[in-house]
């Protein structure tokens, strides 16, 4: 009776087959890598799981720093039809987890409209830590982070093949 059963979908998969027209395998990845580029929802789950593997970098390697770089301005620099105002814009550079600390840079430059000169303030050279670190915990945070964003991508992944593959079958 097995027998019958496993011809008899042999014999239906083959006439499926004669009707049907077959997509190659490399037009189904093709066709697939283009859904995929152009979802956002797998986007955004590759940007999360980045994300994600870029915070729980900082537990699992604690000796290799992340260079930061930012802008802040304590008076803003305005240009109108006279010319600008003064301001004070400070761009910091900051080595971020040199083994639980970061190590931050900052050469504040300062626009005089009087003079109409641009110059350097006073430059700080800053270190910060933690005093209570609770790294353990963290470092189990930062790693559900990264399982939990690479289930969604997989999740994203599993929802276009299920989606191209839809739409391929009700096609005619």
């Amino acid at each position: 009776m097995r027998r019958i059963r496993t011809l008899a979908l042999l014999a239906l998969a083959a006439l499926a087959t004669a009707f049907v027209p077959a997509v190659s395998a490399a037009s189904w990845d093709d066709i697939y890598a283009m859904r995929l580029s152009a979802s956002a929802s797998y986007l955004e789950a590759k940007l999360a799981l980045k994300t994600a593997e870029l915070a729980y970098s900082g537990y699992a390697k604690a000796y290799i720093p992340t260079l930061s770089f930012a802008t802040n301005t304590s008076t803003a620099l305005n240009i109108g039809s006279g010319g600008f105002s003064s301001g004070v814009l400070t761009p910091s550079l900051t080595l971020e987890n040199i083994l639980g600390a970061d190590l931050a840079l900052k050469a504040p430059l300062v626009a005089t409209s009087s003079s109409g000169t641009l110059g350097f303030g006073d430059p700080s050279l800053s270190i910060t830590r933690k005093i209570f670190v609770e790294t353990a915990a963290d470092r189990l945070d930062a790693e559900a982070a990264v399982l939990s964003a690479q289930a969604a991508v997989r999740n994203a992944e599993k929802a276009m093949r299920l989606a191209l593959a839809t739409d391929i079958l009700h096609a005619k």
